[in-house]
């Protein structure tokens, strides 16, 4: 047991394994992640229903979204963005995600709406968790681990989040020939202030 506990806890190298499908594929974590992206009061697996629509709202002016635009979403879940895209106009909207569960859900509600939309595609038992989180500074990464025993098996879960300064992203930009053209404090086009999160709008140089 101490061993295991000590693997656990063990720190990664830096994007040493991504497991991010694991969360989706398994039907029961499926579903449960799927309730988190349904909630509309909390910003959890997607934003509150509130931001989404504020969102939406800023993309079709700020792009000048119409019949003739066509818009694609990667990770679309559920179908969040898609539909309200498809219900304000947007010409063609397509949705990709390797979740079975959350595109089968995202079809039946177009469907249900009379939306024109194409989905694209990519049983856990009682277990004990370890749940640990590590920073890694000179990368800008964050881990949060997840080692999941079953009696079955024991398997692990990472989580890797990267952080950009503004400096960062346009050194990667300027290497393919773009550049950033705007800044936002958020995905509804608030202004640009120094934060934890960022909006950009990227275009050739």
């Amino acid at each position: 047991m101490f061993k295991q506990l000590n693997n656990a806890t063990a720190k990664p190298v830096a994007w040493s394994s991504y497991t991010a499908a694991v969360l989706w594929a398994d039907p029961h974590i499926a579903r449960q992640m799927m309730a988190y992206h349904l909630n509309p009061d909390i910003n959890a697996a997607s934003r509150s229903f509130d931001f989404i629509d504020e969102s939406v709202s800023w993309l079709i002016s700020s792009f000048g979204l119409n019949q003739s635009s066509t818009v694609i979403d990667f990770g679309c879940g559920p179908g969040l963005y898609t539909q309200r895209l498809k219900k304000q106009g947007t010409g063609t909207v397509v949705g990709l995600d390797f979740s079975q569960n959350s595109l089968e859900y995202a079809s039946q509600q177009a469907d249900r709406s009379n939306l024109d939309i194409e989905y694209h595609l990519g049983n856990y038992l009682d277990y004990w968790c370890i749940q640990s989180s590590f920073l890694y500074r000179p990368e800008l990464v964050t881990l949060d681990k997840y080692v999941i025993c079953e009696e079955e098996r024991e398997w692990t879960v990472y989580n890797w989040l990267q952080y950009f300064t503004l400096d960062m992203l346009r050194s990667e930009l300027e290497q393919h020939g773009l550049e950033i053209q705007a800044t936002y404090s958020d995905l509804r086009g608030r202004p640009w202030t120094d934060g934890d999160e960022i909006a950009v709008v990227i275009g050739l140089k």
